[in-house]
């Protein structure tokens, strides 16, 4: 079985640590939701199948929080792709 490591990170691994820091600037402030309910932006993409990016960068509850650059860092796959092929060699012993 093959493992496509880039598609793993940019549709699974990616979208979480953007919700997470998308969430994390948005609970810093009093008029944020209460913890069980989701960002609506992240709510949205999932029903509408839309981009999570493209719609974490349109909501002004998480824009004013975090800047563009942030933003980008978060959805930026280099750092958590850096060391995969070490990773694949150690787990799969090639």
């Amino acid at each position: 079985m093959a493992v496509n490591a880039v598609r793993i990170v940019r549709q699974v691994t990616l979208p979480l640590l953007a919700l997470i820091a998308a969430l994390s600037a948005y609970a810093q402030t009093a008029a944020a939701p209460a913890p069980a309910q989701p960002a609506p932006a992240a709510m949205r993409a999932w029903k509408e199948g839309l981009t999570f990016k493209d719609e974490i960068a349109r909501d002004p509850a998480i824009t004013s929080r975090l800047s563009p650059e942030k933003l980008a860092q978060a959805f930026d796959y280099t750092r958590q792709l850096a060391n995969v092929d070490a990773i694949f060699t150690r787990v799969l012993g090639e």
